[in-house]
């Protein structure tokens, strides 16, 4: 029982690690697209 609870655990890390690390690549293409459009409209 313990062992399935711990890992459980552990795949709630590995699913939350995923979930903000997409979110980290989100808001990088999303900072440089904003970035992009200030340099080329400028």
């Amino acid at each position: 029982m313990f062992i399935y609870e711990n890992n459980k655990n552990q795949n709630q890390i590995q699913w939350l690690l995923s979930i903000s690390s997409h979110f980290a690549i989100l808001e990088m293409v999303n900072c440089n697209s904003i970035f992009y459009k200030k340099n080329t409209s400028a």
